[in-house]
């Protein structure tokens, strides 16, 4: 029975997620998209081993996994019946992953009377994301609330198209009757999965944020979209104020060297004149001190060090605004220092 989740505990999940897993989780970045193909060989061959057995290689290497899983398939042939299942009380379970030593791997589904395609899908999404978790060494200490970890950690991979199709309620009738003042029937709802499709909704969402991947939302409905739209818009408006606001503290840099070079400049033809100029003595220990810096190339060096971090900010794709703030205080800082020796200098030496 799926259950409900917060918002909140969704969230946290991701966050979890984000801070274990490789900062590009999958090979593809993106939404995982079945290749027509591979639903065409299920559908023609009744849902045969082996035409599964393509899906979950092409879902393995779209998560990039190297161990390969073993898909084998159980199908009921009527409401109660199974037709081939070979691990008995296990086919209570629509879904299974299991590690049988060594690097063997193997998932098994029982295709139910009601399934259809998107069912499997969903499942084969479910389980090979277990595969993944296992293989990343994350779970959850409790069997359930493993299983929800596992639809969160779907839906953030990628695989949570699969999931909203295939976890919606199946619903159908049975045992009708017809006498002759009434009728009526018996309404079936049977689901998949462990958390509601809205809640794999909202993990997307939450996960095309998290990831900075506007296109992981593309399996989400139109509003959904729109809104995520409006979220990389603003964050690409204020990366592109922050690039501007980089480029104006790369040319103040570049200003405050070029000043940096002619009071070098100068310090070198005052030095040939101090017999011939008459310097105050505050000026004087000014000058002391200038030379000291040159001499020992304290500001020269934090210069660089400097425009090599701006240099860092600029080619990054996403702007610390910390460490900007910072480098605009210093750059600041050392701009105005190396102007007041300018004009110390400029009174002697022009």
């Amino acid at each position: 029975m799926q259950r409900r989740l917060t918002k909140e505990t969704i969230e946290d999940q991701l966050k979890h997620l984000y801070s274990k897993l490789p900062k590009q989780p999958t090979s593809i970045q993106g939404p995982y998209l079945l290749p027509k193909h591979f639903r065409k060989a299920v559908l023609d061959s009744n849902f045969s081993q082996s035409s599964l057995q393509e899906i979950l290689d092409h879902i393995g290497y779209f998560l990039g996994l190297l161990n390969s899983v073993k898909v084998k398939i159980g199908i009921e042939s009527s409401e109660h019946m199974l037709s081939t299942v070979s691990y008995g009380n296990e086919s209570d379970y629509v879904g299974l992953y299991k590690v049988i030593g060594g690097h063997i791997r193997e998932i098994q589904i029982t295709k139910k009377f009601r399934f259809e395609l998107c069912h499997i899908l969903a499942i084969l999404a479910h389980e090979s994301t277990h595969h993944y978790l296992y293989e990343h060494r994350i779970e959850e200490s409790s069997e359930t609330e493993n299983e929800i970890l596992t639809d969160v950690t779907a839906a953030y991979l990628g695989l949570g198209a699969l999931l909203l199709k295939g976890y919606m309620p199946i619903r159908w009738t049975s045992d009708e009757w017809d006498i002759l003042i009434a009728s009526g029937h018996t309404d079936h709802t049977m689901e998949i999965g462990y958390i509601t499709p809205e809640n794999i909704r909202y993990a997307i969402f939450c996960s095309a944020k998290l990831r900075n991947l506007e296109k992981l939302a593309l399996p989400l409905p139109i509003f959904d979209r729109i809104k995520i739209s409006f979220h990389f818009r603003k964050i690409r408006k204020n990366q592109e104020k922050s690039k501007k606001q980089i480029e104006l503290l790369l040319d103040k840099l570049n200003r405050a060297r070029s000043l940096y070079d002619q009071i070098h400049s100068k310090m070198q033809r005052a030095s040939k004149i101090t017999n011939q100029i008459e310097i105050s003595a505050e000026d004087g220990h000014k000058m002391v001190e200038i030379a000291n810096a040159i001499s020992i190339g304290e500001t020269e060096r934090a210069i660089e060090n400097l425009s090599r971090v701006v240099n860092i900010l600029k080619d990054s794709k996403k702007i610390d605004n910390e460490k900007s703030a910072s480098c605009v205080f210093q750059i600041d800082e050392l701009s105005q220092t190396i102007a007041g020796w300018d004009r110390v200098m400029s009174k002697y030496v022009e």
